[in-house]
C-alpha cells in the first residue's frame, strides 16, 4: 500500500515533512505487508536510512495496518463518549500513524486547512493527550532525542543518518551537543509539550 492510498482513503494530505522523507525511499518498508516485511527485516535494520529504523518511543504503523487502528480508535473513542459523555470537537480529523511500545497511537490532528498537530493517544485511560506536537518536524526532533534514552548510539550510523531527515532548526539544536546535554532537552521539551497539550475533545 502507498502512502497515496492512505490520503485518499482517508482524504487527507501528510504532513510536508513526511512526504521528503517518503519521496528519498527511506520509508519503503512501510509499504509492505507485515509478514512480507519480518521475511526481509534484517535488509532494513542494515540500512541506516531507513526511516525510523531504529529504538525509541515512536514506532512507524505499516500503512497497511493504519485503517485497521483507525477503526480500533473509533473504538476508543466510542467507549470513552459511553463512559464520560465526552466526544471530538467537531472539525477534527483523526488519523494514527505510529504507535508507542505500550500501544499508544500517535495521531494526525487536522482541523482546517493547516498542517495537522500530533498527539500521543492513550489506549488505556481516559486522559487527555499530554504530548502535543506543533507539527511532524517537531515529532522528529522528538523521536531522535527519546532515541538515545532507549540507548541509539549518537555516534552511529542510524540514529546520524536520521538528523537528515531534521529541518535545519532542529538539527542545529542537537549539533555538537553531548548525550546528556541532549537528555536534558529531552526532558526540557516534553515539560514544554505537556503544557502546551489543547484538548481535542
Amino acid at each position: 500500500m502507498k502512502l497515496s492510498d492512505i490520503e485518499k482513503q482517508f482524504e487527507v494530505i501528510f504532513p510536508n515533512g513526511f512526504h521528503k522523507i517518503y519521496d528519498t525511499g527511506a520509508m519503503e518498508w512501510l509499504e509492505l505487508l507485515p509478514d512480507e516485511f519480518r521475511k526481509i527485516r534484517e535488509k532494513y535494520d542494515n540500512d541506516p536510512k531507513s526511516f525510523m529504523m531504529m529504538n525509541g518511543e515512536v514506532e512507524p504503523l505499516f500503512f497497511e495496518e493504519i485503517p485497521e487502528r483507525a477503526e480500533e480508535l473509533a473504538e476508543w473513542l466510542s467507549w470513552r463518549a459511553e463512559d464520560t459523555g465526552e466526544t471530538l470537537r467537531k472539525g477534527i480529523k483523526l488519523v494514527p500513524f505510529a504507535q508507542n511500545g505500550a500501544g499508544d497511537l500517535y495521531l494526525f490532528v487536522y482541523e482546517g486547512k493547516s498542517e495537522p498537530k500530533i498527539v500521543l493517544y492513550y489506549h488505556d485511560d481516559y486522559e487527555s493527550p499530554t504530548l502535543c506536537f506543533k507539527d511532524f518536524d517537531e515529532l522528529m526532533y522528538y523521536a531522535l532525542l527519546d532515541a538515545l534514552r532507549w540507548d541509539e548510539d549518537i555516534n552511529g550510523k542510524t540514529w546520524q543518518s536520521h538528523l537528515d531527515y531534521l529541518t535545519n532548526e532542529y538539527r542545529a539544536k542537537i549539533t555538537g551537543k553531548s548525550k546528556k546535554e541532549l537528555s536534558d532537552d529531552l526532558e526540557d521539551l516534553e515539560r514544554e509539550l505537556e503544557k502546551n497539550a489543547p484538548s481535542i475533545f
